[in-house]
């Protein structure tokens, strides 16, 4: 979601032969332990909410409630990628920076049949006012004895509630929290469409380097987001950034502190480029491109999440690809960072990734996908290793699904394996 210029490591090779190593029998013990505490729970809901619904349509009047017409903000996001399957298993349509427009009708996250979602959509949908809720519980399960994958607990992931909407004179505005974390403020963002495919943003706001970064937490593939993500951008930044999208081709250009959420700044800046195409190859297949750069020119800038400190003028590339057909959609991305790392002596240093993802959309609102998930450290080559994801996303109503990931860190001599569960409530 590549350039593969590394396309095997030292232990690579054991990467498919321990898959068919076959298991003592003591590991199906925590097995059976973890479907009774997670899988279960997810298959009896979903009988439950199947069996619910074949009884309403049995017994609900021919009569259907009128709904109130509302007004929704037309999504404005920073790529024209042709959507991959979000969690909720549904094939994403193209977005654009186009014009704002409005919808008359509830839309497809919220069907009719389901009369309360249909009430939640009329109080908190319009044009001046869009609110948007994600909600999310975790369990995690380590299957080896090192502890893998935050090792067997409950969590909850984001809280979140976002406000935004389009306002009089071509502005608009975008204000969001995440109630579980230290600092809640996660976007505060004013805009202005320039011209119908022109827009300036201002504020708090992510900043576009790559694809996996992008989608929101509740529309991504698996349960987290590529490593590369976390160790080597920042996930939000404070600036100003231009978003153009001219037919199938888009752009981004940005200038920010370069420091993330901590608001501080030694006078230097980070600048942002990033452009990206969409080819139509058929009616039914779409295929998009994009390449972006940043150059972070700020002293002492904290390296993602890697406890690296830069010292200045750190270069990060990548490029990416995302392709959807009918019933199948994948993605690759690589992205490449290069810096004076303080933290290690101020030699030069750079950190590499790379990831390719395959999916099937099994029914309308079952996702199978696959994901090989490549992250390596130039200085401290122990540290990187090769992540296997196999993820299972299923959609139980309009506003509620689940998601199970299989992982398999590979690492030579230290190999991991744990489960990841999230459950999920989405009101976009």
């Amino acid at each position: 979601m590549s350039s593969h210029n590394r396309v095997s490591t030292p232990y690579t090779k054991n990467l498919f032969a321990s898959l068919f190593t076959p298991f003592p029998k003591s590991f199906f013990a925590p097995l059976l332990s973890l479907f009774t505490l997670l899988l279960a729970p997810s298959l009896a809901l979903l009988l439950s909410v199947m069996l619910f619904h074949q009884a309403e349509a049995q017994t609900s009047p021919d009569t259907t409630e009128e709904s109130v017409p509302t007004t929704e903000p037309a999504e404005q996001t920073t790529t024209s990628a042709p959507g991959v399957a979000t969690k909720t298993g549904a094939p994403g349509a193209a977005t654009t920076t186009g014009a704002p427009d409005a919808t008359t009708e509830m839309d497809a996250n919220n069907p009719t049949d389901e009369p309360l979602a249909q009430q939640l959509h009329d109080k908190l949908k319009s044009e001046a006012l869009n609110v948007r809720i994600i909600l999310q519980s975790t369990a995690n399960y380590s299957i080896t004895e090192d502890a893998f994958a935050n090792p067997n607990q409950f969590g909850l992931g984001p809280a979140m509630v976002m406000l935004r909407g389009n306002l009089d004179k071509q502005f608009d505005y975008k204000f969001m929290v995440n109630f579980n974390r230290p600092s809640p403020v996660m976007d505060v963002t004013l805009g202005y469409r320039i011209q119908p495919n022109l827009k300036l943003n201002a504020g708090l706001q992510k900043p576009d380097m790559g694809l996996d970064l992008l989608p929101s937490p509740a529309e991504t593939d698996f349960a987290d987001r590529a490593r590369m993500v976390n160790t080597m951008t920042n996930v939000r930044d404070i600036g100003v950034s231009l978003d153009g999208q001219f037919d199938a081709f888009d752009l981004n250009v940005g200038l920010y502190n370069g420091t993330g959420l901590t608001g501080t700044n030694d006078g230097n800046f980070m600048i942002l480029a990033k452009a990206g195409y969409t080819f139509d190859i058929s009616p039914a297949e779409q295929l998009y491109v994009g390449f972006n750069a940043t150059l972070n020119t700020t002293t002492s800038e904290p390296v993602g999440n890697t406890g690296y400190i830069s010292d200045r003028d750190r270069l990060t590339y990548g490029f990416y690809a995302k392709w959807a057909l009918d019933t199948w959609f994948g993605a690759a991305e690589f992205m490449q960072t290069r810096f004076d790392n303080v933290s290690l002596g101020n030699e030069r240093d750079s950190i590499t990734s790379f990831y390719a993802t395959a999916g099937y959309h099994l029914t309308d609102t079952a996702d199978l996908l696959v994901r090989w998930d490549h992250l390596s450290f130039d200085l401290e080559s122990n540290r990187g290793s090769d992540l296997v994801i196999l993820g299972w996303n299923q959609q139980l109503s309009s506003l509620m699904s689940f998601q199970t990931n299989l992982l398999a860190d590979f690492r030579g001599d230290s190999d991991e394996f744990g489960l990841v569960g999230v459950f999920q409530f989405y009101f976009k």
